[in-house]
């Protein structure tokens, strides 16, 4: 392993006749560097959420807080591109676009599918950033 990290885990669930889901087909491990370092936009599974996203989003793309949402959804937490689905990603997307130009603190939390672990995304505005604040979100 090179990193200490929990692992990924992606599972592929089977759905009987009715739509019902009969097993899932797991694979845990880590994902590559290139996940974290290539625009999320090239990646199929994620770009369809974002594609999704960007669709039913009432600002539109060419609009200053369109490129605002854009930019959100690029920088956005890659795991959480994978975790979120396209509901919880728009809804949290379109909030952290809108503290843009607001000097406000928000804290979004998430759980995985399986109730195992839990996500915090807490956003500080810029000037109020500093190691003090840092040390204390992660307490």
């Amino acid at each position: 392993m090179h990193r200490h990290v929990y692992p990924d885990y992606v599972g592929i669930r089977r759905l009987g006749p009715d739509g019902s889901v009969t097993g899932e087909l797991g694979f845990l491990g880590l994902y590559t560097w290139r996940v974290f370092l290539q625009s999320p936009w090239e990646i199929p599974v994620v770009r369809r959420k974002l594609e999704s996203v960007t669709r039913q989003s009432p600002l539109p793309p060419a609009s200053y807080d369109g490129k605002i949402l854009h930019h959100v959804l690029e920088t956005f937490p890659r795991d959480q591109l994978f975790e979120l689905d396209t509901t919880q990603l728009q809804a949290t997307a379109h909030e952290v676009s809108y503290l843009h130009d607001r000097h406000q603190v928000r804290v979004f939390t998430h759980t995985d599918a399986y109730g195992l672990f839990g996500t915090a995304l807490v956003y500080v505005p810029r000037e109020l950033y500093d190691s003090r604040v840092r040390q204390a979100a992660q307490r």
